[in-house]
């Protein structure tokens, strides 16, 4: 039955021509600019905290947005690719040769802390984190070249 609903859904917005408008048009939807945020246009992820801050990897940096204004959080490198938020709420980010969290600096703003000091020197040039994803036992960091695990103590990595 739910397949019935969702391909008469489809034929339906196909039939009209204004069809998505059902769905894209909202008073709770926005489209944000390239120059309302001011950074790159390539958009990696994008992850709402527990507080409702909105958070964007960007190919350009790390973009956090609190429903009014943009602000972009200097990380290494400046290039974000994925972010994953663990049971207790804390970001983790992964970019270019960098890992790394979210870590609060008083009650309004947040800063990165890499993990690369819990690397082995020769784990750190690894080029991209694709995906990074959280667990109920740590937080994987996944790249090409190696599988990184923290576990919130140490960090154990896979080729």
């Amino acid at each position: 039955m739910l397949i019935l609903r969702i391909m008469l859904l489809v034929l339906l917005c196909g039939q009209f021509a204004d069809g998505h408008k059902l769905f894209c048009q909202s008073r709770y939807t926005r489209h944000y600019s390239r120059a309302d945020y001011d950074n790159q246009a390539q958009n990696w992820g994008i992850l709402q905290d527990q507080r409702g801050i909105i958070f964007v990897a960007n190919h350009g940096g790390l973009m956090e947005f609190d429903g009014v204004s943009w602000r972009e959080i200097p990380v290494p490198n400046k290039n974000v690719r994925s972010l994953a938020m663990d049971k207790n709420g804390t970001v983790y980010v992964g970019g270019l040769n960098g890992i790394g969290f979210l870590a609060a600096c008083d009650n309004r703003t947040v800063i990165y802390r890499s993990l690369l000091p819990h690397l082995d020197k020769s784990h750190r040039h690894f080029g991209s984190v694709w995906r990074t994803v959280s667990t109920k036992e740590g937080i994987y960091f996944c790249t090409s070249k190696y599988l990184f695990f923290w576990n919130w103590k140490t960090m154990i990595c896979r080729a």
